[in-house]
């Protein structure tokens, strides 16, 4: 299997599973992204990145990190690549969120699960939403799939676009571990936006996250994309003060 074209899934001594895949914005570069045990250990880090340089790749970047799980990556050279906001807000029962006037709008109010045969539909709207977003963003159909099972239950819903209008308006996928709720992809087809899509998503998203007992929510997103954090703040959330960082590694000397 050529890791510069296929993802693969490595486990470290102690136990990090760690997902490796193609990141396409460079060449000969990939992301690594731990999906599941602990933390990986800075040896554990050094190993994965000592065998991508013999395989080939040039540059390795993470996934978006909070500060305290930066630390074994830092040991072993990685350096900041992009600086992402991390919002935050507590929940509770009875949540009452504003839909934005999504009615008034011709917006269909209601969301629906996103089902197998939506993926397709789903990927090329997330791909539209962030054409003009950093290669951060650009996700694929494993990594969507990675995210749902990288929390102890998800929720994942679209809005159609209209009934004679094929293809969603917009898609949100909602996770939660324990008492901490996460959007962690939410969005809208250009043509929809200002339309209400997302407010409708992240309302349903929160009143998700209270009926499964979430007591705090986090949503992260680019510095410059104040339209989203106009929504989120909107919705009660608001800017952590360290917010999260994707790192990069330049690998030298490699083949």
């Amino acid at each position: 299997m050529d890791i510069l074209t296929d993802p693969v899934v490595t486990r470290g001594h102690l136990g990090a599973v760690l997902r490796i895949t193609p990141w396409h914005a460079v060449p000969r570069a990939a992301q690594l992204v731990a999906v599941a045990g602990p933390g990986p250990t800075a040896d554990e880090v050094a190993d994965v990145v000592d065998d991508l340089g013999r395989r080939g790749v040039r540059t390795v970047v993470t996934s978006a990190l909070a500060v305290v799980d930066q630390a074994a990556f830092r040991s072993v050279g990685f350096v900041d690549h992009e600086h992402l906001l991390l919002l935050h807000r507590t929940i509770h029962g009875h949540l009452r969120e504003p839909l934005d006037g999504t009615r008034r709008r011709g917006v269909a109010r209601r969301t629906r699960s996103v089902r197998a045969d939506d993926h397709d539909d789903v990927l090329v709207l997330d791909r539209q939403a962030f054409a003009d977003a950093s290669a951060v963003w650009q996700v694929d159909h494993d990594a969507l799939l990675d995210a749902a099972r990288a929390t102890d239950e998800h929720r994942w819903r679209l809005v159609r676009r209209s009934p004679t209008t094929p293809g969603p308006a917009g898609h949100a996928l909602t996770g939660r571990t324990g008492r901490s709720g996460f959007l962690q992809r939410l969005a809208v087809h250009p043509a929809a936006e200002g339309r209400g899509v997302g407010s409708l998503l992240v309302a349903d998203a929160l009143r998700w996250l209270v009926r499964s007992g979430a007591r705090h929510a986090f949503v992260n997103t680019q510095p410059d994309n104040h339209r989203a954090r106009t929504l989120y703040e909107r919705h009660g959330f608001t800017v952590l003060p360290d917010g999260l960082d994707v790192l990069r590694l330049d690998l030298r000397g490699t083949p």
